[in-house]
Parts: structure tokens; sequence; C-alpha cells
């Protein structure tokens, strides 16, 4: 029983954020107070599981055809309880940000307004704003580290970078769901454009990404190892993903081109760390 909670909260996606809001600490050069990084790391935890929990909450229609094995679809949790379990973890977030900074506190307040207005309506009502909105949401966990800090400066690139990932991230998801989101009249961008103008359009953020990650090296905010990764790891990465995935939209593989962007952040963010040392 507690495995389906586990589940329906992301854990992977969990970890990256936690993980980029530790990184946005490291980011700025110190990551001093430390206790103040581990309070910013459980209380964006706990606000990205009560996210995840949401988005769940809001497309149970879309996922009993897209993805029927979900938590709430498949009637292991009722629609009531993961509402309530939403409602736990992002009060336990908000309660955690006291204690780091005023400014921290209104951050996170600001990051579950977006989750509940993007949940609520963006994402069905307003596709590409939605798709806007939910990665200002996720670059949001970087300035976040920042902020614990109090050295925010050094988390803006990476924020940038976060946030274009997840906008071509977020928009490849579409096509991957557009059965579904046709069916339940989701406005989303591959609802109204044919799958090769969406997918072209969601690579735009990617390819943004690939043009700006070598700026910081020539700018002198990181050093040649961090050149060394990005380039093969994320910019590498990304290019032979589009020209592989190019022809073949069917929504298995486009679950893999996902879950290799998603493996991408997690390479850039090894990249920003090797670049600060």
């Amino acid at each position: 029983m507690i495995k389906v909670w586990i589940i329906i909260s992301r854990p992977f996606n969990i970890v990256i954020t936690g993980c980029a809001v530790f990184i946005g600490g490291l980011l700025t050069g110190s990551i001093y107070p430390l206790s103040k990084i581990v309070l910013a790391v459980f209380s964006a935890a706990f606000i990205c599981a009560g996210g995840n929990v949401l988005n769940d909450y809001f497309d149970v229609k879309i996922d009993r055809i897209n993805k029927p094995k979900r938590p709430i679809p498949s009637g292991k949790i009722k629609r009531k309880a993961a509402l309530i379990f939403f409602i736990i973890l992002t009060l336990a977030g908000l309660i955690i940000s006291i204690f780091i900074t005023i400014k921290a506190l209104l951050l996170a307040a600001f990051a579950i307004l977006l989750l509940l207005i993007y949940n609520g309506y963006l994402k069905r009502k307003a596709g590409f704003i939605g798709n806007i909105t939910v990665s200002t949401t996720a670059a949001l966990s970087i300035l976040y580290g920042g902020l614990a800090v109090e050295r925010i400066e050094g988390t803006l690139f990476p924020a940038l970078f976060a946030f274009l990932f997840h906008l071509g991230r977020e928009i490849i998801k579409d096509i991957e769901d557009v059965a579904g989101d046709r069916i339940a009249k989701s406005c989303s961008i591959p609802t109204y454009l044919s799958l090769e103008k969406s997918y072209f359009l969601g690579f735009i953020p990617l390819f943004l990404l690939f043009i700006i990650t070598p700026l910081p090296y020539f700018l002198n905010i990181y050093n040649f190892l961090y050149l060394l990764l990005v380039i093969p790891l994320v910019n590498l990465l990304l290019l032979v993903s589009f020209f592989y995935f190019r022809k073949k939209l069917d929504p298995k593989n486009l679950h893999k081109l996902s879950n290799i962007i998603k493996l991408g952040m997690v390479f850039g963010l090894l990249s920003l760390i090797v670049g600060t040392l």
C-alpha cells in the first residue's frame, strides 16, 4: 500500500528536484549555512511531490486513456485521498520554507500557486502558456537553492538552462499524450498542430539551449571541464536524439525521448557541478 503512494509522488522527479536545489546552492560558491540548504531540499521535495500528486488528480480522465496503470485511474488511490495527500505534502513544504528565509517562503508560495494554476486550468485550456508555467516552476528549484544561501546571482544561468530543458520536454510529453488530450479536449500544442510541427516546436528551446550552453565558459563563469562535459553529454545527446526520433513519433519512442531529455538534465547538472570546481 505504501508503494502506490510513493509511485504517485514520482520519486525520481523528487530526487532531481532535491538535487537541483542543492546544486543551486553549490553553484553560488558555497553551501553555507548547510542547514538552510538541507531545509530547502526537503521543502522543495515535498512541494514537488505535491505537484506530482495534483497533476494526477486533475489528469485522471486523460490518464485513463494514456496511462491507465497510474494509481488513480487504476483505482488504487481515490481522487479525494490524492487531494488530501497533495495538501499535506505542500503544507509540509511551505512550513519548512518558513525556517529558511522570508524570500524562500515567498518563492515556495509562488511555486505552489503556479502548480495550482497550471494543473487546475492552464494545462488543459492554455497549451503553450501552461508549458511555460510548469517549466518556470521547475527552474525555480535552482533559484531556491540560491535563496537558501542568499546568493541568487550564481543560479541565473542554471535556472535558464533548467527552464529550456523542461519547456522542450513538456512539449514532447504533450505529443506522447495527444490521443488522451484530444478525447479530453485538452488544449495542448499537438491537438491543433501536426505531430511533426509540434516536434520541431518542442526542440526550439532545446536548440536554444544547445547554442547558449557554452556561454558560461566564455564568460569565465565555469571552467574548461564544464565545456568538456556539457558538449558531449548534453549538446551532442540532444542533437543525436532530435534526428534519431524525428521520424519515430509514436508514444513508445516519444516516451524514450522524454527520458533521454531527463537524462540530459542530469548530465547538465553534473557539468555545472564540475564547472565550479
